[in-house]
């Protein structure tokens, strides 16, 4: 018996051996493709805790010191004095808000008896109210508004004693000294509110007031209140 000599060998080793190298070229050509596209899916997304942080928080709250000066078209009347504190909390456009604050006014010393003069007429008031704002800009913010108000009311000076009817306004009572009654008010009013910073708020606006105090006065009172004020937003 014959057997195959070894020339055979390389004739069936050398498909083989083609078909090795052929794999192992593709692989290395497909290999850093792969790799590639394993970082990129394995790469971390972007954080954006960054962009979320540099995004201002709405501000809600409104906690405001205002100063104003009572306007009475009234001979009778000069106004010194107003002074409120205002809370209010922002429903989108909406600020209800709730104040507390003192008016104070003295009668004209020209139109009164000596006695009467440097006295003053003093008013504590609790004020229920909301404003509606309408941002013309991040600056600039214009509103109207409608409150009602709960007051007391007196004059420092017991007058009993020397008013009467020919000098006496028919508008005012005489009074016993701090005897302080009660009154109500309609207060509507307009501003504007600029804001250089979103925490800060200039407020500039005018109060239009209808008083009711039937123990104080003998008519309805109307003056205006022009004020100035300093808000605190958060």
């Amino acid at each position: 018996m014959t057997f195959p000599s070894f020339p055979l060998v390389p004739t069936i080793l050398s498909p083989a051996a083609v078909s090795a190298g052929t794999m192992l070229l593709a692989c290395s050509l497909v290999s850093p493709r792969t790799a590639s596209a394993g970082e990129i899916s394995t790469a971390a997304p972007p954080d954006r805790t960054d962009v979320n942080r540099a995004q201002p928080l709405p501000t809600r709250g409104q906690a405001a010191l205002t100063v104003g000066l009572p306007l009475f078209p009234d001979k009778y009347v000069l106004g010194e004095l107003a002074v409120d504190i205002r809370y209010g909390y922002k429903f989108w456009w909406l600020v209800p808000y709730v104040s507390g604050g003192f008016r104070q006014v003295r009668l004209d010393p020209f139109d009164y008896a000596w006695e009467a003069r440097n006295r003053k007429l003093r008013a504590w008031h609790i004020t229920v109210g909301t404003r509606i704002e309408f941002p013309a800009s991040r600056k600039l913010v214009p509103f109207i508004g409608i409150a009602v108000e709960q007051s007391y009311w007196a004059y420092t000076e017991d007058s009993t004693s020397y008013c009467h009817e020919s000098w006496y306004p028919e508008s005012w009572r005489c009074y016993k000294a701090m005897n302080w009654t009660i009154g109500y008010a309609v207060k509507p009013q307009f501003g504007l509110v600029y804001k250089p910073e979103p925490s800060l708020g200039l407020e500039f606006w005018l109060e239009y007031i209808h008083a009711v105090a039937p123990d104080m006065f003998n008519r309805n009172l109307r003056f205006f209140s022009p004020s100035v004020g300093l808000a605190w937003h958060h």
